[in-house]
């Protein structure tokens, strides 16, 4: 469905006299001179004026020359009044970074005054711009404390608008029918006070809920009710409502009305000045346009759409967090380009449109990451000491719900991760990442194969390039390749003899319709979706002699998180100049005798797959990582394998870990559990070792992206150690990305448990050793596929996949 980036109502100016409740003392601030205090006081009132009549851009230029006396005098009504106008200047000019900046510095500023109407307003607008970010969980505190502010005041002007954002947020949450009685109150709210503007847009929100949920004739009533009041009033948002209602008439096949809506939508509102982003009004004309088969006119407008967004993007705040969210909400467009552009060029077989749908369906895929990565050297030295404070935190707080999984907790854990993002969103990491074409053929060598998949509902599609050129390939629906993925999975978990069968049609689902790729001895593949959850070598590529011939057998294989990866060459020395760093067999119970705690009496509790249970077990020791790490350590001390640090037992913890990062090892290598997130089972922390107290000590993917790496090859040899949660836009997230945006040039991780005790990493190190031990993402590769061969090959129980196929490395060449 279509979701404008910005459709928000803001608490503008909120008045103060009648502020009550607790007041915080303001710092002492040097008194503002009559004349700039009269002189601030107009301007502000100017502003107003400007925002009344839709003039943002002015606004803004009005309101920057009073950035120095925001310094010079940082704690005055004044002050908060220009940030609140800058906040929501820059919000309808997209400029978000700057705009959650002057909304945390308000915010900060109206907390110092005591002003809880204005730390309620500010909270407010922050929430409706992580909404426009789409970022859900981010918007939900932010409005928890905005309600929390105005509840000090009992201010009660304000709840209409409280009462439509709580509904707003909850059929976001996928719980429509839980907001339609909360959208209802809030409408009558409105009216009762009103407030006309904000009656249609709430009525307008509750329509398109109900249009997603394929209600049309309750979304026809709420969407012309709120079309009417906005045309009767003259609102400038009414492009909003030509949108909707566009919608409507299009799910309803009236795709006439639909595309002349969405012509006036695309042409502006009257005055010219946009309260809505002009790709959204392309985005829903280039739907129409494909619903009527004019897939040439629908392509331009698509094309157009994602061009807007991508010149927004310079605005994108340097927070993660968001900038993934914003990455899944706009990939619609993406995908929808994708789509007409192979149905148009399965007509007209224009070669153009391979390479540019390829391109297209990289460069929202490629942008999170590669600007993260790009970033997080700079941002982890600007960030102040609270940052790592709050990290630390953090990690005090996933233990705490382990231990009591209430939802004090679960807030407090929530609370603290958006503090992180807004450090993180009010840091300059300076200009963003210069653009630069995805792809080039001629990076590849005549040995490479490159392969991007683009999953989806309607159909999927599979990019294949070599030197000599780029062919595109149609495969079935995300649904149907994620069900295939899912009973290969099971099978070879199972130790099933079908497993090898199921290898099969997959293999010829994905791969039979290649040409001069499938020749290729090195495939560098760019998953999609399902895909990540694939252990490609497990393919049977064909039989030989009667015995399956695995993929792995025929190619050695390489996950690269987006062709941006491909793009520069990370410079390293030739061999190895740190150390190889091991972390392995951590106490991870108080019966262990190495444990030496004195603490608390009460347990907690994990299963190292799975969930956990708070009043029986402990995670279990793993002696056979020991092992593990000693198999490794031989594999390491051969020449040009540089010294060793091995972590275990009680050294197994945050803190020797930190000081052993700072020795910028060339290795890192966990044989660890790896337990799900209390707060999200489909996010993994890496389980070091308890401390005195028998608290648990866990690594997560915020404390790893902190870290500033230059490693060559990072190891997680632990259960499961590779999954997390596929991201629509994005891939996948977890503990695989954040090593990589700490800088790994390649991660090693697995699909599913092994029980090994190190004979496959010896292995693999051996022949990584061999070649070199050069810090390549590609010779990684090599080294993965002869260990795997080797097992393949061993006439052992470890010929069977379950033994090798879990094995997978992800990096950037």
């Amino acid at each position: 469905m279509l979701a404008p980036l910005l459709v928000a109502l803001f608490a503008l100016l909120l008045p103060t006299a009648g502020s009550t409740g607790p007041k915080r003392l303001a710092d002492s601030a040097p008194e503002i001179p009559a004349g700039i205090a009269r002189q601030w006081g107009a301007m502000n009132k100017r502003a107003h004026e400007m925002f009344q009549k839709g003039h943002f851009g002015q606004m803004m230029d009005l309101l920057e020359p009073a950035r120095p006396w925001i310094q010079r005098y940082p704690i005055n009504a004044h002050a908060m009044k220009t940030l609140v106008g800058l906040g929501v200047a820059e919000t309808y000019c997209f400029r978000f970074q700057d705009a959650i900046r002057d909304n945390l510095a308000g915010r900060e500023m109206a907390r110092k005054l005591g002003d809880w109407d204005r730390v309620g307003g500010f909270s407010h607008n922050l929430s409706n711009l992580y909404i426009i970010l789409y970022a859900q969980r981010e918007a939900m505190v932010a409005a928890d404390e905005a309600i929390a502010a105005f509840r000090i005041t009992n201010n009660q002007s304000i709840q209409p608008q409280l009462l439509l954002h709580k509904a707003r947020l909850t059929a976001l949450q996928g719980d429509f029918e839980r907001a339609i009685p909360i959208f209802r109150q809030g409408i009558e709210a409105a009216e009762l006070g009103g407030k006309v503007l904000l009656q249609a847009s709430g009525l307008e929100r509750l329509g398109l809920g109900f249009l997603k949920e394929k209600r049309l004739d309750e979304a026809e009533t709420a969407l012309v009710a709120s079309f009417r009041l906005r045309k009767f009033s003259k609102d400038p948002a009414i492009t909003s409502s030509y949108q909707a209602m566009g919608l409507l008439r299009l799910a309803q096949g009236e795709t006439g009305s639909a595309l002349r809506l969405f012509d006036l939508a695309v042409q502006g509102p009257p005055d010219g000045i946009r309260r809505h982003p002009a790709w959204s009004a392309y985005f829903g004309r280039g739907k129409v346009l494909t619903a009527q088969g004019r897939l040439q006119e629908a392509l331009n407008d698509l094309r157009t759409a994602i061009h807007q967004i991508e010149d927004a993007r310079i605005h994108l705040v340097p927070a993660d967090s968001i900038r993934v969210s914003t990455g899944m909400g706009v990939q619609e467009v993406y995908s929808a380009f994708i789509q007409v552009g192979a149905k148009l060029y399965a007509e007209n077989h224009r070669r153009g449109l391979v390479e540019e749908t390829l391109i297209v369906a990289e460069a929202n895929r490629a942008l999170g990451l590669r600007q993260a990565s790009a970033e997080s050297t700079r941002l982890n030295r600007i960030l102040p000491a609270a940052y790592m404070e709050k990290l630390a935190q953090l990690q005090s707080a996933y233990a705490a719900l382990y231990r009591e999984a209430s939802p004090e907790r679960r807030h407090q854990v929530e609370r603290l991760r958006l503090s992180l993002t807004e450090m993180e969103a009010s840091a300059d990491a300076g200009s963003p990442v210069a653009e630069e074409s995805p792809f080039r053929k001629e990076s590849l060598s005549a040995s490479q194969a490159l392969l991007v998949f683009h999953l989806a509902e309607d159909s999927s599609y599979l990019w294949a390039a070599t030197r000599g050129g780029v062919s595109l390939h149609k495969l079935p629906s995300k649904t149907a390749l994620a069900s295939q993925v899912s009973r290969l999975r099971e099978a070879i978990e199972k130790d099933d003899p079908e497993a090898a069968q199921i290898g099969e049609t997959l293999y010829a689902t994905l791969f039979s319709s290649l040409g001069e790729a499938r020749s290729k001895r090195d495939w560098l593949i760019v998953p999609d979706d399902a895909l990540y959850q694939l252990p490609f070598p497990a393919l049977v590529a064909r039989h030989r002699g009667g015995a399956p011939a695995y993929l792995v057998e025929e190619h050695s294989l390489l996950v690269l998180p987006g062709l941006w990866a491909m793009q520069k060459p990370i410079r390293r020395s030739a061999v190895w100049s740190g150390p190889a760093v091991a972390v392995a067999d951590p106490i991870y119970n108080r019966a262990d005798a190495r444990w030496a705690g004195g603490g608390r009496s009460g347990m907690f509790s994990w299963f190292h797959v799975g969930g956990w249970n708070a009043n029986t077990l402990e995670l279990a020791r793993l002696p056979g990582s020991g092992h593990e790490v000693e198999a490794c350590e031989r594999a390491w001390a051969r020449p040009g394998g540089g010294s060793t640090v091995i972590l275990r037992g009680r050294q197994a913890n945050l803190e020797s870990l930190d000081r052993a990062l700072s020795t910028r090892p060339a290795v890192l290598h966990f044989a660890t559990h790896v337990v799900p997130s209390p707060d999200n089972d489909r996010e993994n922390l890496l389980a070091l070792s308890i401390d005195k107290q028998a608290e648990p000590q866990l690594v997560g993917p915020e404390w790893i992206a902190s870290r500033q790496l230059d490693v060559a090859l990072v190891m997680m040899s632990g259960c499961r150690s590779g999954a997390g949660e596929v991201k629509q836009g994005e891939g996948l997230m977890g503990l695989t990305r954040a090593w990589l945006m700490a800088g790994a040039g390649a991660v090693a991780a697995t699909h599913w448990p092994i029980p090994d005790e190190g004979h496959f990493a010896q292995s693999f190190y051996r022949h990584w050793m061999q070649g070199g031990a050069a810090p390549d993402v590609h010779q990684a590769g090599f080294a993965l596929q002869a260990a795997q061969v080797e097992m393949i090959r061993s006439g052992t129980f470890r010929t069977r996949p379950r033994y090798w196929a879990s094995y997978f490395i992800v990096g950037k060449s």
